[in-house]
């Protein structure tokens, strides 16, 4: 198995080490929008457990994202690929358990490393507290990167443009990206149509709730959505969070993560799909193989295979 390149021997960190260094920082690549952009990383790292699909990955994501890896070493004739992934999503780093290779995860927030990084679930892999647009790499020395959500905390196109280069700087020449992507429809939803699905019971999960009205409710792709506009819009129609989570029978924990977006102006980004190619595109990247979940809202969520043009 090869090991990770020299340079990173002095940035390995455990996270309460990192976290001394780097507690005011807000996660990777996102661009501050102001004194609160922080906050939302660290509410989110509180509630982690809470969380759930589709804003995590569920089973289909993570055997696709295996097989994925699977079929670049098959191709490669490689059975030790050198793995970066974007964040501490644990469904991502467990896979290091299953896959050959090793896995180092990056992450800009030192409350999601404390509250997420556990170091049995990746045992081939280690984590660096870092930004995504600047991560301490040598050029050339990944094979695989790994996200899930990762592009929709950044800025569009600069953020994406941004990312895109530092992986570009970082990828083999046969490397390959595979991230889960958050998509907007073509045709937008109304909040007006989410909160009747709501009454009518056709809407699943509390998280799908959450990520229909964060997309409905984004003006542009180049605004975003501020998150604390859709913890607004929920507060008008349902401002008892017990009384919407006994009618939907769903558990009370999950119906308050949106209390981490209260007061909170972090702005995520959905673009389309065709925004997505565009931006991918001109970032030197063309889309390999998409896979589209089954589950609720997945037809939003698909995880996509990126080679880079730049160097074909």
């Amino acid at each position: 198995m090869d090991s990770l390149p020299p340079v990173y021997s002095g940035l390995r960190r455990r996270a309460t080490a990192a976290s001394t260094t780097v507690g005011e920082r807000q996660r990777s690549g996102h661009p501050a929008r102001g004194p609160s952009s922080q906050a939302v990383w660290h509410r989110n790292a509180a509630q982690w457990s809470h969380v759930g699909a589709p804003l995590r990955p569920g089973p289909h994501d993570t055997a696709f994202s295996l097989g994925a890896m699977a079929a670049w070493e098959a191709r490669n004739g490689s059975d030790s690929p050198v793995v970066a992934v974007l964040g501490v999503t644990p469904e991502l780093c467990r896979l290091s358990a299953a896959a050959s290779g090793r896995f180092t995860a990056i992450d800009k927030s030192a409350d999601m490393i404390r509250s997420n990084w556990r170091t049995a679930d990746c045992p081939n892999g280690t984590v660096i507290c870092a930004d995504w647009l600047s991560m301490p790499c040598p050029p050339a020395s990944i094979d695989l990167v790994l996200g899930d959500g990762s592009l929709s905390v950044l800025s569009y196109p600069d953020g994406y443009l941004r990312l895109g280069r530092e992986l570009q700087r970082l990828l083999r020449a046969n490397g390959q990206c595979i991230i889960r992507c958050f998509v907007r429809p073509d045709t937008a939803e109304t909040p007006e149509r989410i909160f009747e699905d709501l009454l009518d019971g056709r809407i699943g999960n509390f998280h799908v709730l959450k990520w229909r009205l964060a997309m409905a409710l984004q003006p542009g792709i180049q605004e975003g959505i501020a998150v604390g506009l859709v913890w607004s819009a929920l507060n008008r129609e349902w401002p008892d969070l017990a009384a919407l989570a006994a009618r939907c029978r769903w558990p009370l924990d999950e119906v308050r993560t949106i209390e981490a977006y209260l007061g909170i102006d972090t702005r995520y980004t959905f673009p389309t799909m065709a925004e997505y190619r565009q931006v991918l595109a001109e970032a030197g990247f063309t889309i390999r193989n998409v896979c589209v979940p089954a589950y609720e809202l997945g037809d939003r969520c698909p995880t996509i295979v990126l080679e880079s043009t730049a160097r074909a």
